[in-house]
């Protein structure tokens, strides 16, 4: 259990700084595309954020954000949506500001908080699955003392001080990170 909502956290800071606070369709200026992905990332629209990605990065970006492919090996047999419709996602206090630009190449710097929860009784369900495709029979009191164990793994924080690269291509800015 503990390792699907590491790939959970791992997506998401990986969004947070690969890409970088509100929703926007523009992607007219660099500082507009990363609050955009910013915002899919919120609204759990994982399947959108390689939209916002240079051509030579989207292909990894798809890759990256397809759930199926992040919980191989994780959870087999859980679906990763259950997961991702049980959990929250936030980014507080964002800075997104343009630190520089020349030509089409652009630098956007990301400061402040992401945070993940995972609804508990969405993870009961989930650790009761699992249990029966092992064959075991899940009582209350089995259930209750695994999610215990991993208590602290429902709620993640990370602090965020990063910087992005971003490309002009087509007329829109769209992230294209090394």
């Amino acid at each position: 259990m503990r390792s699907c909502t590491r790939v959970l956290i791992t997506l998401i800071i990986a969004a947070a700084t690969v890409f970088g606070a509100c929703t926007g369709g523009a992607t007219g200026d660099p500082v507009a595309t990363v609050k955009t992905v910013v915002g899919l990332v919120e609204a759990k629209q994982f399947d959108k954020v390689a939209d916002y990605a240079c051509a030579a990065k989207r292909q990894q970006v798809t890759d990256q954000f397809d759930l199926s492919k992040a919980f191989t090996g994780a959870a087999e047999g859980v679906d990763p949506k259950k997961i991702v419709d049980g959990m929250t996602i936030k980014f507080e206090n964002l800075e997104v500001k343009e630190v520089s630009r020349s030509g089409d190449k652009a630098t956007v710097s990301i400061k402040g908080k992401v945070s993940m929860k995972v609804d508990p009784a969405v993870l009961r369900e989930i650790v009761r699955d699992l249990l029966k495709q092992q064959g075991i029979e899940a009582t209350d009191q089995m259930v209750d003392a695994a999610l215990n164990q991993f208590s602290d793994a429902f709620t993640q924080s990370q602090d965020m001080d990063e910087t992005t690269q971003l490309v002009n291509e087509g007329g829109k800015w769209l992230i294209c990170e090394d």
